[in-house]
């Protein structure tokens, strides 16, 4: 199985380095010209899709649509799953990094989702999507940079870990996760060179 973790693209928010959270922003122009491309390199992979899962926030739900578009693939069988949602960063959400750091200087905001919980509903989301969808071959789930980094660190059990910066879940990026017999290799797609590359954990 090939489980296909899609970032969805650039936000004005993300331009003004503002926490979005639950906040229901919606991509720019770049962002949408990102997950197009990101849409054609997957259907230039001749990548069938068997299955598409969205965050329910709406800059994922357009990257999905997008790679529906481009893929073949029926929207409306589309699957919004909450638990792909991003991190809730509490009260920290809209705040640019000059702000946090004035009223947060330790980068703990209240009413935040705490690292732990925020850890097993990763791992819950990506287990779920495993045990419903072990019949398919291709899964595509469009999300966000924090929700997907922190799949990564579960499904590794930490052997990627989530605060270092070794990987890098840019907007419009595409990660793929292969899943076989409880084993995980991990790849990034290089839009340079048009094909995936492994990650070693």
């Amino acid at each position: 199985m090939n489980i296909y973790l899609l970032r969805h693209g650039e936000t004005d928010w993300n331009c003004e380095g503002r926490l979005q959270g639950h906040e229901d922003v919606w991509m720019n122009r770049k962002g949408i010209a990102q997950i197009e491309n990101a849409a054609e390199a997957l259907a230039g992979l001749a990548v069938t899709l068997d299955a598409i899962i969205t965050s329910p926030l709406v800059r994922a739900r357009k990257s999905a649509e997008i790679v529906a578009d481009k893929t073949g693939y029926q929207k409306d069988k589309i699957v919004i799953d909450p638990l792909y949602i991003e991190r809730s960063f509490g009260l920290g959400e809209g705040l640019t990094v000059e702000e946090r750091r004035q009223k947060y200087m330790d980068d703990t905001y209240p009413e935040m989702e705490s690292m732990i919980l925020f850890l097993e509903r990763a791992k819950t989301a990506f287990y779920n999507t495993i045990n419903k969808y072990h019949k398919e071959n291709n899964i595509l789930i469009a999300a966000h940079g924090a929700i997907l980094k922190a799949v990564m660190t579960s499904v590794t059990e930490g052997k990627i870990v989530y605060e270092a910066d070794n990987v890098q879940i840019e907007p419009g990026s595409i990660h793929m996760i292969q899943y076989q017999k409880n084993t995980i290799a991990l790849y990034k797609y290089s839009f340079t060179e048009q094909t995936f590359f492994q990650f070693h954990f």
